[in-house]
């Protein structure tokens, strides 16, 4: 990483942190040297995605829908901590997926710095 900007985002077979091109940030990233405790939060978030987040496919939604108010909140606390931990020199970028899928709106309403 060349720049000091993080994006939260959930994906697939991801880490859950993306650099400013987009690429995903594989941790535990020295650079970053986020704590144990945070890096395991990413993975349970990340997790949580994988495992459930097929909710808005019809043909794979499950018997109980996946909480994606839930899970947005979790990661927007997700992103807040890493902010509140790199300090204010470092741009972090949450993907709200909440948002996301609730409108078709500017990418500025689901894609936010904290």
């Amino acid at each position: 990483m060349k720049t000091k900007y993080v994006r939260v985002m959930a994906d697939y077979c991801a880490d859950g942190l993306w650099d400013k091109d987009g690429s995903m940030i594989e941790l535990p990233c020295p650079e970053l040297n986020l704590p144990d405790d945070m890096l395991q939060r990413l993975e349970d978030w990340q997790s949580w995605f994988t495992k459930d987040c097929q909710y808005y496919i019809e043909e794979l939604k499950r018997t109980i829908e996946f909480d994606v108010l839930a899970f947005s909140i979790a990661g927007l606390l997700i992103a807040k901590d890493i902010k509140a931990y790199l300090g204010e020199d470092w741009t972090v970028v949450y993907f709200d997926d909440k948002k996301y899928h609730d409108t078709i709106v500017d990418r500025s309403v689901y894609e936010y710095e904290v």
